[in-house]
């Protein structure tokens, strides 16, 4: 045979798990059962109709999630994100691969507001929940200035002596003209 080695074992395990640990990090989505805890993890196994796949989370990772209480239990549907890990076991404990989980959260209404979120994070990280400049604010809030535009005036009718309303549109830059008096109503009158 012309195979590389012989190895020690304890150096081959530890090469195994660097390598699993280079693995690209993924998001799964499945059925949990098996469920159990340790006094740093917990760990079950993610199915679906095709397969399965051993789990552990850290149980700081797993507060931090947020899930409600009894949300990781057999029956379950969970996306979870993380990788591939090897644990190399030592002379009393038994080595194991598993998926280390980093990220879980509930799967169905949690998707919708998962993506909802990653997009957040997209248009935030490309800037465009900053505040833009400052825009020079008009003179008037705009409901003042509609309001305004709609003043009505007093005119003095050259008939019976009445007054009638007249709308004119108002800007920030128009005048008001003076107030009328008897001596102006004629002049007035015959523009209109």
């Amino acid at each position: 045979m012309d195979l590389p080695g012989p190895f020690p074992v304890g150096l081959y395990a530890k090469k195994l798990q660097e390598e699993m640990r280079k693995r690209a990090r993924v998001q799964l989505m499945g059925e949990v059962t098996g469920v159990g805890r340790s006094k740093v993890q917990a760990y079950f196994e993610l199915r679906d109709s095709q397969g399965a796949v051993p789990c552990a989370i850290w149980l700081n990772d797993l507060e931090k999630a947020g899930l409600p209480e009894g949300a990781l239990r057999d029956g379950a549907e969970l996306v979870i994100a993380g990788g591939p890990d090897y644990y190399p076991g030592g002379g009393q404990a038994s080595p194991s691969f598993s998926f280390r989980a980093t990220h879980v959260r509930l799967a169905g209404e949690g998707d919708l507001l998962a993506r909802l979120e990653a997009l957040r994070k997209q248009l935030r990280a490309e800037g465009l929940f900053e505040l833009q400049k400052q825009l020079a604010r008009p003179l008037l809030p705009k409901a003042t200035q509609r309001k305004l535009s709609r003043v009505r005036l007093p005119i003095q009718a050259k008939r019976r002596g009445s007054y009638f309303a007249c709308a004119l549109p108002i800007s920030a830059s128009t005048t008001m003209p003076p107030p009328t008096t008897p001596s102006t109503v004629p002049s007035l009158a015959a523009t209109l």
